[in-house]
C-alpha cells in the first residue's frame, strides 16, 4: 500500500511505477498499519545490519530493501518491508515509509533514521540502531536470566504457603472450633485465610494461571510489554 500527501500525488507516483490508481483512502502517516506482526529485536538487528551493509556497498535503499524482503522469513515482516520499499520507490522518504508502521519501527528508530537521512549518515544511523537494539536484547536476556532463580524460589514459597493455608490450617480450624475458646486476632485471621483457600482454591489457581498467561502472551499483543 502506497502513501502520499494527496490523491493526485499518489496517482502520479503510481504512474511512475507503471501502476493505475484504483482506490485511495485518506489516512495519517503512522496510524495506517493494522497488520499484526511479531518482529523481535533480533529481526530488527539483522535487518538494520543488512541494510547498512548494502547501502554502504553502494546499493540504493529500494534495491537493498528488495534484497532483504527476499531474505526475510516472517511473512508479516516481509509485507511491512515490501510496503516500505514500494513507498520509497514512489518518492516517499525512508523516514515517512517507516513511520507508517509504528507496530514494527518505534518513534525512536524512525527519528534516528530521519537524522541519518538529513545528515547524509544513514549507514552510520542504521549501524547505531542495530547496536542499540542488540545491546537492549542482551540486557533483557541478562535481566531474565538473573531473575529466573529468584522467581523459581518465590514460586516454590508461594506454593508451600498455599498448601499450608489450603490443607494444614483447616485441620487446626476444626480443633479450635472443638475447644470453643476465644482465639487471638492473628489466629482468627490465619484461620479465615485458611478457610478461604480451602473453599476457593480453584479460583486462586485460575488467577495465578491467568497472570502467568498474561505475562507470557502479553508481548505478542503489546510490543511495549516486550521491553
Amino acid at each position: 500500500m502506497l502513501i502520499a500527501e494527496s490523491e493526485t500525488v499518489l496517482e502520479r507516483r503510481m504512474a511512475a511505477l507503471g501502476l493505475w490508481l484504483v482506490e485511495a483512502k485518506p489516512q495519517a502517516i503512522g496510524k495506517r498499519a493494522n497488520l499484526k506482526v511479531n518482529v523481535t529485536r533480533r529481526d530488527l538487528v539483522d535487518f538494520f545490519n543488512g541494510l547498512a551493509t548494502l547501502v554502504d556497498a553502494g546499493v540504493d535503499i529500494a534495491e537493498s530493501l528488495n534484497v532483504l524482503v527476499n531474505e526475510t522469513v516472517d511473512e508479516g515482516f516481509k509485507q511491512v518491508l515490501d510496503d516500505v520499499r514500494l513507498n520509497i520507490q514512489s518518492g516517499v522518504s525512508f523516514f515517512d515509509a517507516m513511520s507508517a508502521h509504528p507496530e514494527v519501527f518505534t518513534a525512536e528508530i524512525c527519528n534516528l533514521v530521519r537524522a541519518g537521512e538529513h545528515s547524509g549518515e544513514l549507514v552510520a544511523a542504521c549501524f547505531d540502531i542495530s547496536a542499540h537494539l542488540e545491546w537492549l536484547d542482551q540486557l533483557m536476556g541478562d535481566v531474565k536470566q538473573a531473575t529466573m532463580y529468584p522467581a523459581m524460589i518465590a514460586i516454590a514459597v508461594m506454593g508451600l504457603v498455599f498448601l499450608m493455608f489450603s490443607f494444614v490450617v483447616p485441620q487446626f480450624s476444626v480443633i479450635f472450633d472443638s475447644l470453643n475458646i476465644e482465639l487471638p486476632t492473628i489466629t482468627k485471621v490465619v484461620v479465615t485465610i485458611g478457610d478461604f483457600c480451602n473453599n476457593y482454591w480453584w479460583a486462586i489457581l485460575l488467577a495465578i494461571g491467568g497472570l502467568f498467561a498474561a505475562l507470557k502472551l502479553g508481548p505478542a499483543y503489546s510490543p511495549a510489554m516486550a521491553y
